[in-house]
């Protein structure tokens, strides 16, 4: 609930002024039809882009309900109006910050996918054009089982067997502290500085033997000599191109 209410107060400047333009320029579809309340939704927003800063949806209002109007977002969005009789209002900005974060939700998983995108295609261009003549190549140079039940069954056993894993090692493991702190669960000490190899302690002397080692203002004072860069407090003479005589600019500090 907090997250929900912590969105809900700060996004919706961000959202008119960025979001809601970008619905003229992009279109979105679904191939799945749970999904079409979202694009009726991103539809009303749009239409209503103009409409002002209006607290609700005026009454009568066919407002789409959706995956995003759901759970935390749901006390937010739908408001009782105290004004006259009691009635049930969508809280407009509210609406459309809860919109957005479905969409954001369903682009991740190409649910919902935006025409004319590359990376957001539309997901049944993803697959190869003899993707269904060539089935079982694919799947063997894929490493996975035709069966799909065969593979949601290794997920699981997957999903199972590694937090047994690491409960039966997190006993065993004196560098890793799992606790209840605010501040992270789990605590790994820090390592014990490693020797420095012999090998790389050689190699260190042997290039201070053959090239030595220059000094940073060695290297600064070489360049300005060899520029003929004015010193501080200087300026150097330039050419100026409107009158065609010299001109001073200031001198960089080095």
């Amino acid at each position: 609930m907090h997250r929900a209410d912590h969105a809900a107060r700060l996004l919706p400047g961000h959202c008119r002024r960025g979001l809601v333009p970008l619905l003229d320029m992009l279109e979105f579809r679904s191939n799945n039809t749970v999904h079409r309340p979202v694009i009726e939704a991103l539809a009303l927003i749009r239409r209503d882009a103009t409409a002002g800063n209006l607290t609700y949806y005026p009454l009568g209002e066919t407002v789409p309900e959706h995956r995003g109007t759901s759970g935390d977002w749901s006390s937010l969005i739908y408001r009782t109006d105290t004004r006259g009789r009691e009635r049930e209002r969508v809280a407009r900005m509210v609406y459309e910050v809860a919109t957005f974060q479905a969409l954001r939700e369903l682009l991740r998983c190409k649910e919902i996918w935006v025409v004319g995108a590359e990376a957001w295609r539309n997901p049944e261009q993803d697959l190869p054009a003899d993707c269904a003549q060539r089935r079982q190549e694919h799947y063997r140079e894929s490493r996975k089982p035709l069966d799909p039940t065969v593979f949601i069954d290794q997920l699981c056993t997957e999903m199972t067997t590694a937090p047994e894993q690491l409960d039966d090692a997190l006993p065993g493991l004196d560098r890793l502290e799992v606790t209840d702190r605010a501040s992270g669960p789990i605590t790994l000490s820090k390592h014990e500085a490693a020797p420095e190899p012999v090998s790389l302690r050689r190699l260190k002397a042997e290039v201070g033997r053959r090239w030595g080692t220059v000094a940073l203002i060695d290297v600064v004072k070489e360049t300005v000599l060899a520029h003929r860069l004015p010193g501080p407090g200087q300026r150097r003479r330039r050419a100026c191109p409107q009158r065609g005589n010299s001109c001073a600019t200031p001198g960089v500090a080095t």
